[in-house]
């Protein structure tokens, strides 16, 4: 039985889809929504759970694009698709368009590739320089990966025969009747001398090789912090093209690519085209963390606050808040206005917003420097349930003196 997505797609006679692909199987089985699926560990082994319960359902890969000789922002490469040869150098990665993957190491990237289907290495065709796909990382299947292709399996092995052998040896001596204490004690300590020499190099090769894992998942856990910034600056390169109208005339191509470097649905970049257009309304993109790791992500109407569109990523970690927007001058105001826009965006029909989202909003307030708790409260003290009996609890609002 498959212990990882890896191992089942291989033992199906598949490559492993990446983790776009994977969202729509994660759908299909009724495991909760696409746009959800981050490819994290729990939710991996979730979908291999169900496709080992039944059929994999078919998929049609996504089908990328890969990047003309022009790089004009008025050039949008046509997308040429994924080739099926098996990978086996980063050469035949970055010929078949992982242009990612360039600089790598054969190993680690291959071990990548396994682990995430190249999510985030095509190089994508809308010719704007420096967009490149949200990137992921599965860093268990990663590690499953590497630790299989080193070979510690196999020593580990080794190390284990030799112990039982040495065991069963020391067993033989002590049941035989016929040697004299000194003599049984003479052959043990001969046989354990000639077992640790036997097993030291065995030793020194797993602790060589178990530290070469690391340092492959160290370097790709660095790659991903790296491709993260890339995304960012994505997403900050998004709302410069839309404020200068380069993107009025985007095709469904340009608009999908779009989504794949900055993470947002196709749905959104396409209102915020759409609302830019109108000449009354400036608009922009807000990426908020609330104190948990839940990412919302707003297209929201500048000069009104009004949010035309929002939608959730999920949970990707540690609580921070950060905006994307014209000039970084303006992040205090920014960060004002996405706690203002969370707040708003999750009131009920009576104008009041659970303890969860208030404590949240709360906690981003006083974090990003935006005033102390008591400013908080006279801000939006008034989103409060005054009806809630619970207030300083563990499920209640927190109580500010």
């Amino acid at each position: 039985m498959a212990n990882t997505l890896y191992e089942y797609y291989q033992s199906q006679g598949q490559s492993l889809p990446s983790v776009q692909d994977r969202s729509k199987i994660y759908e299909s089985s009724g495991l909760g929504s696409a746009i959800d699926y981050q490819g994290t560990a729990q939710q991996n082994t979730a979908l291999l759970n169900a496709l080992s319960s039944s059929p994999a359902p078919t998929v049609t890969p996504t089908t990328q694009a890969t990047p003309q000789a022009n790089t004009q922002v008025s050039t949008v490469g046509q997308s040429s698709g994924s080739s099926t040869t098996t990978p086996t150098s980063v050469q035949d990665l970055i010929n078949m368009g992982y242009g990612g993957y360039q600089g790598w190491d054969d190993d680690g990237a291959l071990a990548d590739y396994n682990a995430t289907g190249g999510s985030g290495k095509m190089t994508n065709g809308t010719g704007l320089s420096g967009i490149s796909q949200a990137p992921t990382i599965d860093l268990t299947t990663l590690y499953d990966d590497l630790y299989k292709s080193s070979g510690v399996a196999d020593l580990e092995a080794q190390l284990t025969a030799k112990k039982q052998a040495y065991d069963e040896a020391v067993s033989k001596i002590n049941d035989n009747p016929y040697l004299s204490d000194a003599t049984r004690v003479g052959r043990i300590s001969k046989l354990g001398t000639d077992y640790e020499n036997s097993i030291a190099t065995l030793q020194n090769q797993i602790t060589t090789k178990t530290a070469d894992v690391q340092n492959q998942l160290s370097l790709a856990s660095q790659q991903y912090s790296i491709d993260s910034t890339a995304s960012q600056n994505a997403l900050t390169q998004f709302n410069n093209l839309l404020s200068m109208g380069a993107l009025s005339n985007a095709s469904s191509a340009t608009i999908a690519s779009l989504a794949g470097s900055t993470g947002l649905s196709t749905d959104m970049i396409q209102s915020a085209i759409t609302a830019s257009q109108q000449t009354e309304a400036n608009t922009q993109v807000i990426q908020s963390t609330d104190n948990a790791g839940n990412v919302t992500v707003s297209v929201i109407n500048s000069d009104t606050g009004e949010v035309i569109n929002q939608s959730s990523l999920g949970s990707v970690g540690g609580a921070k808040t950060s905006s994307s927007g014209s000039s970084s001058s303006n992040e205090e105001q920014q960060n004002q206005q996405a706690i203002a826009v969370g707040l708003e965006s999750n009131t009920n029909s009576y104008g009041h917003v659970s303890p969860a989202i208030w404590n949240a909003a709360l906690r981003a307030f006083v974090q990003d420097g935006l005033g102390s708790a008591k400013d908080f409260v006279l801000l939006y003290g008034n989103l409060k349930d005054p009806n809630r009996e619970d207030e300083g609890t563990s499920t209640g609002y927190i109580l500010v003196d």
